[in-house]
C-alpha cells in the first residue's frame, strides 16, 4: 500500500476513534481485601448509563457500589449489583461470580464517578471483604495514535521499501 493511502488511512481510524469516544468514559477497578481472594471490574458512562461488568472469586456473592468516598474511607450504599451467576472452583480453576448490568446515573452521581468518588464492595458472611475504588481509564491521545502508525510506516519501510512507496 502507498505509503500516502496508509497515512490517510491511519489519519481516518483516528478521527473514528476520537468521534467514538467523545461520549464514553472507562474506568476500571481492582478488588483486594483481609483475604487471599480478589476481584476486577470494567465500567462506561455513556450519556447517563453507567454500565458494569464485575468478577469476584466464588465465595464472594454480594457486590455494591458506594460513594461518594476517597480510598480509605467509607461511604453510603448507593446501588447493589446484579449478580449473574457464580461458578465453584474445580480443580486449579478458582471459580468466581459475574455482575453484569447498567443503570441511569443523575448528574451529581456522573461527577462523582468522573471524580473518582466511588468504589466497589463485596463481602462473605459479614469476615471476608473486597474493596476498590472506580477509577478512570485514560484514553489514548490522538498523538500516540499518529506516532504508533508513523512506526509501522517506518518498519513497512526497513522491510520492503518497494510494497510501501
Amino acid at each position: 500500500m502507498p505509503m500516502r493511502k496508509l497515512l490517510a488511512l491511519l489519519l481516518f481510524l483516528v478521527s473514528l476513534g476520537k468521534a467514538h469516544a467523545q461520549g464514553t468514559l472507562n474506568f476500571a477497578t481492582h478488588m483486594t481485601g483481609n483475604t487471599m481472594y480478589f476481584g476486577d471490574g470494567t465500567f462506561s458512562l455513556s450519556g447517563d448509563v453507567f454500565t458494569y461488568d464485575l468478577r469476584t472469586d466464588w465465595i464472594f456473592n454480594t457486590a455494591e457500589i458506594h460513594g461518594p468516598a476517597i480510598s480509605g474511607t467509607n461511604a453510603p450504599l448507593i446501588f447493589n449489583l446484579h449478580l449473574r451467576f457464580c461458578e465453584p472452583p474445580l480443580g486449579e480453576y478458582r471459580g468466581g461470580c459475574v455482575y453484569r448490568g447498567n443503570f441511569t446515573l443523575s448528574e451529581e452521581q456522573t461527577t462523582d464517578l468522573v471524580n473518582e468518588q466511588w468504589y466497589v464492595y463485596s463481602s462473605y458472611g459479614g469476615e471476608l471483604f473486597l474493596r476498590g475504588q472506580i477509577i478512570q481509564v485514560p484514553e489514548p491521545s490522538g498523538v500516540s495514535l499518529i506516532l504508533i502508525g508513523l512506526g509501522f510506516g517506518y518498519l513497512c519501510l526497513r522491510r520492503n521499501p518497494r510494497q510501501c512507496s
